[in-house]
């Protein structure tokens, strides 16, 4: 069995086509999709204690992201090496962090950042 694999192609009845360049292709000419999420933060960010509703333990709610919820939260659970959910449009971060989570926020360029 000596040849190319065009030959063989071409011994069962098939033509080999030559592939499409990057150049050629419709999905090189689409734009990049836009980022995963887009984070908008509030005016006023609004980070706090609490315990009620959460079995007695202690976890950091924020309160104040417009858009983005997924990736502040993946970034802030990297940052702080701790837990964290997404509960309606609070985060919530396990633990007290309270002075933790608002000096990231005011790195990140928030504003202003209410401590309660």
């Amino acid at each position: 069995m000596s040849g190319t694999f065009g030959d063989l192609l071409k011994g069962v009845g098939l033509e080999a086509s030559e592939p499409e360049s990057a150049e050629e292709s419709p999905a090189a000419t689409e734009p990049a999709p836009a980022p995963e999420s887009e984070v908008t933060y509030a005016r006023k960010m609004v980070i706090r204690m609490s315990k009620k509703g959460h079995r007695g333990k202690t976890v950091t709610q924020i309160d104040g992201i417009v858009s983005g919820h997924k990736a502040v939260l993946k970034r802030l659970k990297r940052e702080l090496g701790s837990g964290g959910r997404i509960d309606g449009d609070t985060l919530i971060m396990q633990g007290s962090q309270v002075e933790r989570i608002a000096r990231w926020f005011e790195s990140q360029g928030v504003v202003q950042v209410v401590r309660s």
